[in-house]
């Protein structure tokens, strides 16, 4: 049938197009602030549950021309204690946000996992249409 066809092909099309997109919006991202930003290595001093929601804000002590600073890290897992030395980046002219390495890297498998889900949708969809009598 003309339709499912049609609605398989939008599915892949759309599934890649999404993949793709997350893909080069990460890999953009992860470029810009690893150039205009500066890597280091921090200590976790604090871990908070945070007011807000459920989750929990790190902080995080590092060098800065000599002196220590303090900043509210980006992102949080379960394999994090006070103490714990962790690779950062941060932006001199905003020392109270500091990055944690590859944090970025799970935008792009959200983006790349649903793509990729919607496009074998996609596929499903033609295989069906084309081998049995589902659609009719």
């Amino acid at each position: 049938m003309k339709s499912a066809k049609f609605i398989g092909i939008l599915l892949i099309v759309f599934g890649v197009v999404l993949a793709l997109i997350g893909a080069a919006v990460t890999g953009i991202l992860m470029i810009a602030k690893r150039s205009s930003g500066t890597s280091t290595t921090a200590q976790i001093v604090s871990i908070e549950k945070s007011m807000y929601s459920d989750s929990f804000v790190v902080y995080v002590e590092f060098e800065v021309d000599g002196q220590k600073t303090t900043a509210a890290l980006n992102s949080y897992n379960s394999g994090f204690y006070v103490g714990k030395q962790i690779d950062i980046f941060y932006f001199e002219n905003d020392l109270h946000y500091a990055y944690q390495s590859g944090s970025d890297v799970i935008l792009m498998i959200v983006f790349v996992s649903f793509g990729t889900l919607i496009a074998a949708a996609g596929a499903v969809v033609l295989y069906l249409d084309k081998h049995t009598l589902l659609f009719c």
